[in-house]
């Protein structure tokens, strides 16, 4: 127990611990220090005190036991309004920094006290306890609770827990639930953050509610059915149960959105969509897709957008990338779509200049956006933030010496220093702003951008030092983009050819090809740290440069490797592996089911996504498998059944 001279430091060590009813707190008297205070709480129950400590932890007592008011002469609080355990429990807190909080009614009645005696570190202490006590149950009333108290914290806990558990509160609730008003109702069913099991789900609640009272309630159906996703319900609900709804058909601005639904949905025009599906309606799958060269002319040839589903290990096809879309990696999903740089020539590859096309995944077709810059700057990377925001780097043009073969290139650098932008995409405007300008990364090529929180990592890469002559880099830049603030962090252990990067659990992961080794080395970099450490490599083989992704809070390495000249014997390495941090190893997954009329070598285009669940039951999306691999391909793992081979 703490000194009572001290008291004023025992707010501060704001504690819970374990407790049993038996040990029941009453503040003890000292021999240099009687009791000169008595709180009468309900039923009469007494509790003797000291002014100095309940004066120094409490400014409700402070200004009450030092001034000329009847409880100070007297020498007696009355206080009916608390029971004996809150008091008992708000007095084991002023006295100690300490309290045993059982059970959820002592919780709110700390909360209460605390709010009352202008104690923030016990109502602070009793907030988090009743946050871990929520259930299904008493999420309602704790909303309530915390809305009437001013509990900003367990407020929204609150309202996470019922949006995360939405559809159980509902029916453990639902009289409850029935009772809200309609700004409580539009407040939840607006939120992307409910979970439900179909988008259907929300239109029977509102109808539901609407039925609980209808003749004061049906004024709100078009307000409340307007938040209804509707091109995410299936057609059969649309036309069988909504588009036939009394309710619906009444109200013409709402029969116009159904029917524009079914339009869109007939039509596979989802395009243009301004709202996406709701995250319970969504599911994590990585898009990829491999440029596949002819062996004389070695032009792009259209390749399958494929999707790999991890938590169900299983393949399907989306669509097609036409030809004059690039094979190098910069794939990127933002905003329900997928992006990729577009050749416009042979020519135009060999000078970076790319435009950027856009995939409606949706509607399985492909538009164009305008040249990121118009100052013929090279576009060399599109890259997604943690806001889910888009942005491009783009570069000066390199002079290049075309030879006779129309194929090498040497880079002539005519300026000691290559200027470089940030640009960000304005999807209102569909045109691109300037973010910052820099020149200290100058002709410095293929190094690995990795944007994790508000920064922007610039890690290793490779600079042209001569004609012929490389140096691969291991030093690491990273930008704020809120900060506008540039700083460099830790090298990385060994330089990488090819890096690739992803944030995972609030770390950078990197991988490449180490020069010396030839293997597909790892590193993580630690923030707090400040360094870099070396984990398990990769199995891949040389020449191949996988791309890491972070899904679902786990990283994946995907690359591929393939030459067919004879098709049982040629070397093959496409596949998908896992990293297992506890274990320190990479599993492998699956294979990549890359068609075989040419040869992939070299790094995939792949991006992490999440995407609607209904996406799958569209006519463009099918379960794909072009062809059947020797099971003397597979890894061992496969030929025992572990690897979800197809």
């Amino acid at each position: 127990m703490a000194a009572l001279s001290q008291p004023e430091n025992n707010s501060d060590r704001v504690t819970s611990s374990a407790g049993t009813e038996n040990e029941l707190f009453m503040p003890k008297e000292r021999p240099d220090q009687g009791y000169d205070v008595i709180l009468v709480v309900e039923d009469g129950k007494e509790f003797k005190a000291h002014k100095q400590v309940l004066s120094a932890a409490s400014p409700f007592f402070e200004k009450l036991l030092n001034s000329d008011m009847v409880e100070s002469r007297e020498g007696i609080v009355r206080l009916e309004m608390f029971s004996e355990s809150a008091m008992r429990n708000t007095l084991q807190f002023i006295y100690t920094g300490d309290v045993h909080i059982l059970a959820e009614d002592n919780a709110e009645d700390l909360v209460v006290s605390a709010d009352y005696f202008f104690l923030p570190n016990l109502k602070t202490l009793a907030e988090a306890a009743l946050g871990e006590m929520l259930s299904t149950s008493n999420c309602i009333s704790v909303y309530y609770f915390s809305q009437r108290y001013g509990c900003e914290e367990l407020l929204t806990k609150s309202v996470n827990y019922i949006f995360a558990n939405f559809t159980v509160v509902y029916e453990t609730n639902r009289e409850v639930v029935l009772d809200m008003s309609s700004k409580e109702m539009e407040m939840g069913l607006s939120s992307d953050k409910i979970n439900v099991s179909a988008e259907e789900d929300v239109f029977k609640i509102i109808l539901a509610w609407i039925d609980h009272d209808r003749n004061k309630r049906q004024k709100y159906f078009a307000e409340l059915f307007r938040h209804v996703r509707l091109v995410f319900v299936s057609r059969d609900v649309l036309s069988s149960e909504i588009l036939k709804n009394d309710l619906v058909k009444e109200n013409e601005s709402c029969l116009n959105c159904v029917v524009d639904a079914v339009n869109l949905i007939d039509a596979q025009n989802h395009g243009n969509l301004s709202i996406p599906p709701r995250k319970s309606l969504e599911t994590s799958v990585i898009f990829i897709t491999s440029a596949l060269r002819n062996d004389r002319n070695w032009e792009l040839s259209g390749q399958p957008i494929l999707c790999y589903f991890p938590g169900e290990g299983r393949w399907c096809k989306l669509g097609k990338m036409p030809r004059e879309y690039s094979g190098k990696g910069e794939l990127v999903f933002y905003r329900g779509k997928l992006y990729s740089k577009v050749l416009d020539s042979f020519w135009q590859r060999l000078e970076l200049r790319h435009p950027l096309a856009c995939y409606h995944l949706y509607s399985n077709y492909w538009t164009r956006l305008p040249y990121i810059d118009s100052d013929r700057r090279a576009l060399r990377e599109i890259f997604v933030s943690k806001d889910n925001e888009m942005y491009a780097l783009v570069s000066e043009m390199q002079a290049v010496e075309y030879r006779r073969d129309g194929w090498s290139r040497d880079v002539i650098n005519d300026r000691e220093k290559c200027v470089s932008s940030i640009r960000k995409y304005k999807v209102e405007s569909n045109s691109w702003e300037d973010v910052t300008s820099f020149d200290h990364l100058n002709r410095r090529q293929d190094f690995c951008i990795v944007a994790k929180d508000d920064f922007v990592y610039f890690i290793g890469g490779e600079e042209r030092l001569a004609k012929n002559v490389l140096k691969f880099c291991t030093d690491v830049y990273r930008y704020n983009l809120c900060r506008n603030q540039w700083d460099k962090v830790a090298d990385m252990l060994r330089p990488k050819k090819f890096p690739s990067g992803a944030a995972c659990n609030g770390q950078i992961f990197i991988t490449g090809e180490c020069h010396m080794s030839m293997k597909c080395q790892c590193e993580v970099y630690n923030e707090t740290a400040n360094e870099w450490q070396s984990i398990a490599s990769l199995k891949f083989r040389q020449g191949v440069h996988p791309k890491l992704l972070s899904v679902d809070d786990q990283l994946y390495a995907i690359g591929s490797y393939m030459y067919m000249q004879n098709f049982e014997n040629s070397p093959r390495d496409t596949r998908v592996e896992c990293y297992d941090p506890d274990k320190n190893e990479w599993i492998w997954k699956t294979r990549i089911p890359i068609p075989m009329s040419s040869y992939t070598r070299g790094t995939v285009n792949a991006h992490p996504a999440r995407v609607f669940k209904g996406l799958p039951s569209n006519s463009q999306l099918k379960s794909y498998n072009p062809w059947r691999f020797s099971p003397s391909a597979w890894p061992p793992e496969a030929n025992e059944g572990k690897c979800g081979i197809m």
